[in-house]
């Protein structure tokens, strides 16, 4: 499988990209596990994935709300005639508060999770147009350094006071006669200056706390030929405070001196990988890692260099990826991304110890798993002894087996018992 890289030169200050620098190499894919609804999530569609204080992690997928220990998933949905069930199964944003309560925005209100109780409680938005549709959509949660709940609805920014439970209104730019895209998905983060930073169809917009004012910035490249959309779709501030915005063209880069837009040209005209970015998440070394519409990026705060992922290997075996919708680094910098094809682990710590059984991508010739005896010659061959299987001498080269046991036809590979206690070579 092909991944390419390519490079781009950096000028000093702020990371800004110019002088565009292109090359290919062939490497292998990256190891992970898919974790589907054969596994027991809800539903194989994940649309955002959430980390706790506690350190569990919180699924969300178009068939409801999923928290996950590392062994289990235990599911959350709703439940008709249950008023303290979760409003919708549509989950689309999933934040957590200083009391450990999880907020969850779904298709028909935000919810909190009273860790306490097992109860959700439910708000409706308040905003006009989300309030009289029959779907009033919550796009997006964040609980900011303050404590305060932020959610996005279709045409306002809202906040809400956790100890009240008052909920304040932001009237943002909205142009009404401008389309929604289908599925879309829009983003809350706050700057290391406490400004408020939230994706819509019309622009990247800003609360600032100051003035209390919200501005808009259209997001377009001056090297553009053509306008394209005004949707934003995700935005991230990194570790060295650079604002990431994520759109339907691609990435951009904000430039706060002049307030305008560097996008980052990695999509060859040529190029069948879609531009569209729907999550943005940087990771303990620097690297930022870029869900797309068909696979994955990453690329390297510092050089510049930038890889992308069409497919992972999963089980010895390549499994294509399509729409990345989220991404997070877990405490254990174990990487995990949502995708349209269920929930993707991603380990990159070197493995201290490698399983050996008889699966069919290990060594599917191997007698058994219950094995209380194990020996390695200075061929490099493992002598596995098995309770009631016989004797596997394993070339840990090619991985061929060869058995000994009490019913070989090959009088040279007999013995007189196949429950081997030990092995010991003189």
């Amino acid at each position: 499988m092909m991944r390419s890289r390519y490079i781009y030169l950096l000028l000093s200050g702020l990371v800004y990209f110019s002088g565009w620098i292109s090359l290919a190499a062939r490497q292998d894919n990256i190891d992970a596990e898919l974790f589907t609804a054969l596994e027991g999530l809800s539903q194989s569609h994940v649309t955002v994935i959430y980390q706790d204080q506690i350190g569990f992690l919180w699924i969300g997928t178009q068939d409801g709300l999923n928290k996950y220990d590392g062994y289990n998933f235990y599911h959350y949905r709703h439940q008709p005639f249950n008023k303290n069930s979760i409003s919708n199964n549509y989950i689309r944003s999933i934040a957590e508060d200083s009391r450990g309560d999880i907020w969850v925005g779904t298709n028909k209100g935000l919810n909190v999770l009273d860790r306490k109780t097992g109860t959700f409680n439910v708000f409706l938005p308040l905003s006009p147009d989300s309030a009289g549709t029959g779907d009033p959509i919550v796009y997006s949660v964040y609980v900011d350094k303050q404590d305060k709940v932020w959610f996005k609805t279709n045409d306002c920014l809202e906040m809400m006071d956790i100890d009240s439970g008052t909920i304040r209104i932001y009237h943002h730019y909205y142009d009404r006669f401008g389309q929604v895209p289908v599925n879309q998905s829009y983003d809350i983060c706050e700057d290391r200056n406490g400004h408020i930073w939230f994706s819509t169809k019309d622009g990247l917009q800003m609360y600032d706390r100051r003035t209390e004012e919200i501005r808009r910035f259209t997001c377009y490249s001056p090297d553009q030929n053509t306008a394209g959309s005004e949707t934003v779709n995700t935005v991230y501030e990194d570790s060295r405070g650079n604002l990431w915005v994520g759109k339907e063209e691609g990435l951009f880069l904000f430039d706060p001196v002049h307030e305008s837009f560097e996008k980052i040209p990695f999509f060859n005209k040529s190029s069948a990988q879609s531009r569209k970015i729907n999550a943005i998440t940087e990771d303990s070394e620097g690297i930022l890692w870029i869900g797309t519409d068909m696979g994955f990026l990453r690329m390297s705060g510092e050089t510049g260099i930038l890889n992308s992922f069409s497919s992972v290997k999963v089980r010895n075996k390549e499994h294509q990826i399509s729409s990345v919708y989220s991404i997070i680094q877990d405490r254990t910098e174990i990487i995990w991304l949502g995708i349209f094809e269920g929930l993707v682990k991603i380990d990159r710590k070197k493995k201290k110890f490698e399983i050996i059984d008889n699966s069919f991508d290990k060594i599917p010739e191997l007698t058994s798993n219950i094995i209380p005896s194990v020996f390695e010659d200075d061929q490099d061959h493992l002598w596995v002894g098995t309770w009631g299987s016989g004797l596997n001498v394993i070339d840990q080269g090619d991985k061929s087996v060869m058995v000994y046991s009490r019913d070989q036809e090959n009088r040279n590979h007999r013995i007189s018992n196949d429950y081997i206690h030990s092995i010991y070579c003189d």
